[in-house]
């Protein structure tokens, strides 16, 4: 599917595949860096390993779990962001509630449209599948994601609990949207 990205340049987005592994956790690493520096323990953030990473994504894409799928948005070739998509991973969510995994754009790709064409494919992909609800999940410090979040319609649903990020525990907190007609 091809979207327009307001500055002419060329933007799709489609299904990833095993050979994008490798960019995928490249820009997941850039993209931990990026926002949640500050946030996230610094040296935690330095020992990030891309080669660790896209040996997830590649296990992850071969085995892709049923009602689940991983986008990346491609501009001039290169993988310049991605996100993750699927059933909602909370044990007390109902069927029709899915949730958004993941989403990174490259931070060299911040304010391009990368980020509102991965959301619109990965929303489109949870109604297509039934999902008539959507969440997910962010770290409460991560400001630049939560702004975007807000602005694509989400709103917190007052869900929160402590995860284990390197050596801290930090919140995070859950935001929610309907999917008819959005």
């Amino acid at each position: 599917m091809s979207v327009g990205d307001g500055d002419g340049g060329g933007l799709s987005v489609r299904a990833a595949e095993v050979a994008d592994a490798d960019a995928i956790a490249a820009v997941h690493v850039a993209g931990w860096r990026r926002a949640f520096a500050g946030v996230v323990d610094a040296e935690f953030l330095a020992e990030l390993d891309v080669s660790r990473r896209a040996a997830g994504w590649r296990r992850m894409l071969l085995e892709p779990a049923r009602r689940s799928t991983v986008l990346v948005a491609v501009r001039a070739g290169e993988v310049a962001g991605f996100c993750a998509a699927g059933a909602s991973r909370d044990s007390s969510a109902s069927a029709d509630v899915g949730e958004v995994y993941a989403i990174y754009a490259d931070p060299a790709q911040l304010g391009t449209g990368v980020g509102r064409a991965l959301m619109t494919a990965a929303l489109d992909f949870l109604r297509a599948e039934g999902f008539t609800r959507a969440t997910l999940w962010t770290l409460e410090g991560n400001a630049l994601g939560r702004a975007f979040y807000d602005r694509s319609g989400w709103a917190l649903d007052g869900a929160r609990h402590d995860e284990q990020v390197g050596p801290d525990v930090l919140s995070e907190v859950r935001y929610a949207r309907g999917l008819a007609g959005s």
